[in-house]
């Protein structure tokens, strides 16, 4: 009860403010960090303002409702300090292998010629050379990520500058050129919540990098993941996936990366994409890491998908 109590006392401290002044309040954001889940949510009659919801019971009071909904899988303060404290052991220095063997098939849409440039994304790219790899081959990247220190050291090790930075819906996009002014295009680096994206914000495109950015989903948000590439994705499109498929780690953890199984590809992706199995390779012998980790298999399996409709 007196739980209850001090929930409400809280709620109607803050109800005096907006939703965005809520989200900066640095109370409030610790608070709702460590017990609730919110997310905006339109406008019921009569308020002026988004209600919010949280995840606290029973809890219902003026212009906030209450769920049970769990706290949501794609929180970013983790991984803000994974790179806080330079714990980023899934960025590679050289390009990626698999990206390089089949970068071709990725581009290849049996429209155009797989040299005329795309319109590529790179999902939750934090500051992958993969990136600067595809704009000097001359094609139109967009790396999104959830933590702004990636763009940073993006920019500073690419020896990229920022010529135009505008803001919408939550989101920073950032417009890069290559500082010694290499005329290759310019390249995005979006900054916000990766399942908050949509066409409005930075538009559609004709091929998707997808390596270590599936497997970093916990698995209950697979889905909504698939879903917010899918929506900005056009028909005929081709997604480039690589996952892994391995044991539990030491003390049963299980990721990140996460195995992704060949059925859970299919039933992620079999409804509207066309899949195809290009290769499984056995890492163990070439990453002893993961025979350290706990592994005794870790494959690394790559997909190509075909945006069907």
């Amino acid at each position: 009860m007196e739980a209850k109590k001090s929930m409400m006392k809280f709620v109607r401290s803050f109800l005096s403010k907006s939703f965005a002044e809520l989200r900066a309040h640095s109370l409030c954001r610790g608070f709702l960090r460590r017990n609730l889940h919110i997310r905006a949510q339109a406008p019921s009659s009569g308020l002026a303002r988004g209600a919010a919801v949280l995840t606290v019971g029973a809890l219902t009071t003026a212009g906030w409702i209450a769920t049970k909904e769990p706290v949501r899988s794609d929180d970013m303060e983790p991984w803000e300090q994974r790179w806080i404290g330079g714990e980023i052991g899934f960025h590679m220095e050289d390009v990626n292998y698999c990206l390089l063997q089949f970068f071709r098939q990725l581009l290849d849409d049996s429209i155009s010629a797989p040299e005329f440039p795309k319109r590529i994304l790179v999902p939750l790219c934090g500051k992958t050379v993969d990136m600067a790899f595809m704009q000097s081959r001359g094609h139109k990247v967009t790396g999104i990520d959830g933590v702004r220190l990636a763009a940073e050291q993006y920019i500073t090790e690419q020896g990229m500058k920022v010529i135009q930075t505008t803001k919408q819906d939550g989101f920073e996009v950032l417009e890069l050129q290559h500082g010694n002014g290499h005329t290759s295009f310019p390249m995005r680096f979006v900054v916000g919540d990766f399942f908050r994206i949509r066409p409005s914000v930075i538009g559609t495109f004709e091929a998707c990098w997808d390596r270590g950015s599936l497997v970093a989903i916990d698995p209950p948000s697979r889905k909504e993941y698939v879903a917010a590439i899918t929506a900005v994705l056009e028909k005929g499109a081709r997604i480039l996936l690589v996952v892994v498929e391995h044991p539990p780690m030491q003390g049963g953890k299980l990721g990140p990366p996460f195995t992704v199984t060949g059925e859970e590809v299919e039933a992620l992706y079999g409804k509207d994409y066309q899949i195809e199995l290009l290769q499984r390779e056995d890492r163990m012998g070439v990453e002893p890491r993961w025979r350290q980790a706990g592994c005794d298999y870790y494959n690394e399996v790559t997909y190509l998908l075909t945006k069907r409709r």
